[in-house]
């Protein structure tokens, strides 16, 4: 790959063979999925059922959430369908919890139905999902840099610009909330295995680091060891 670029008043440029990535020691490449998808932006590992959900950023407007096994076989590659840009996820009990264009999406699990559609009103890029032990949602908006609580049919702004650039991904830990942004979070350091690293799942009980690659259209699966 070749890039050109120019910017204050002067012009470079930069050089990368696409097929070379940097592995730390501690990671074993284990299998890849490769045009299979559609822009996948997110991956959620669900425990009871042994399997990956992933969610499809772009499909002229037809997007949609695919199903995967955890060794790299496409279950249902339109496993639940009716939803707008999807991008962030996660699981409470049998309820798949999907961040998309029109608001929060609630899908069975069990058959990928929806179940539920929870409008954000006034959102614009809503981006990243997160629930805790209450039932309390957490929902990142990268565009207008806010984060939002919805809790009891109410939503309200917990944080906005004065101390947020660009809110992606959200994780709980015990009765922490993380918020991926802009230069604020470093949460690993690995290179991205190919293009445009997006919103992944890490699979504790089995080592296994799962990664939807966004551009590359593609989904790589990382052993520790």
């Amino acid at each position: 790959m070749l890039m050109v670029g120019e910017t204050m008043g002067g012009w470079a440029f930069s050089f990368r063979s696409e097929d070379d990535i940097y592995l730390h020691e501690s990671l074993q490449h284990r299998w890849k999925d490769k045009g299979l998808f559609a822009v996948p932006e997110s991956v959620i590992y669900d425990p009871v059922n042994d399997v990956c959900y992933v969610s499809n950023y772009f499909n002229d407007g037809n997007e949609y959430i695919s199903k995967i096994s955890v060794d790299g076989k496409v279950l249902e590659p339109e496993w639940s369908k009716g939803l707008r840009m999807p991008t962030g996820m996660c699981l409470r009990d049998d309820t798949l919890y999907v961040i998309d264009r029109s608001g929060i999406n609630m899908i069975d699990t069990h058959t990928g139905k929806i179940l539920k559609k929870i409008p954000l009103q006034g959102a614009q890029m809503s981006n990243d999902i997160a629930i805790d032990a209450g039932g309390n949602t957490y929902v990142t908006d990268t565009q207008l840099n806010k984060l939002y609580r919805y809790s009891g049919d109410s939503l309200e702004t917990l944080l906005d610009s004065d101390v947020l650039n660009g809110p992606n991904g959200l994780l709980l830990d015990g009765d922490r909330l993380l918020i991926g942004q802009n230069e604020k979070l470093l949460l690993m350091n690995t290179s991205t295995p190919g293009q445009g690293l997006a919103d992944f799942s890490f699979i504790p009980g089995k080592n296994l680091l799962i990664i939807p690659t966004f551009y590359d259209n593609s989904i790589v699966c990382l052993l520790f060891h």
